[in-house]
């Protein structure tokens, strides 16, 4: 009924308070991610879903390093002003951790960020460079998304 400016554990809810539960680009913001999440599924309902999404490490870095070798310049390194960072595989293991079940998890285009790895995908082609990054292991996609629930 009112607006808290705290914390999710400042905030004392009660427990199973929520059916849904979204956070969009904030786990990478907080001191304690995996407390959050912890928190978040105490208050979530039984039968509730968790929704969060986070910045993808690995095109992040690639963006990084285009920038750097193929086009020489120094790029805007936003990165910077999180705490931390995730790839698909860190950010499903600190879910599970949390004692979360994942139910489902995306990938957002790369071509929302723009710039050079677009430039990149240009000239190279998309389906080349995601042959590239499948044999690698590197996911192309920007941001992280997961559906979580209790079970």
């Amino acid at each position: 009924d009112k607006i808290k400016h705290c914390t999710l554990g400042e905030a004392r809810f009660a427990p199973r308070s929520f059916d849904a539960i979204t956070m969009w680009n904030v786990l990478e913001h907080v001191q304690d991610p995996l407390g959050v999440l912890v928190e978040a599924k105490r208050v979530l309902k039984d039968d509730g879903v968790i929704v969060v999404a986070v910045p993808n490490l690995h095109l992040h870095k690639l963006r990084f390093s285009i920038d750097r070798i193929l086009f020489q310049k120094r790029p805007n390194w936003h990165m910077a002003e999180h705490l931390y960072h995730f790839t698909p595989r860190t950010f499903r293991q600190l879910a599970t951790t949390a004692g979360l079940v994942v139910k489902k998890q995306t990938l957002s285009t790369p071509f929302m960020i723009g710039g050079s790895f677009e430039n990149l995908v240009k000239r190279v082609g998309f389906r080349t460079l995601s042959t590239v990054f499948t044999l690698t292991g590197i996911h192309l996609g920007g941001g992280i998304e997961m559906y979580l629930t209790k079970q």
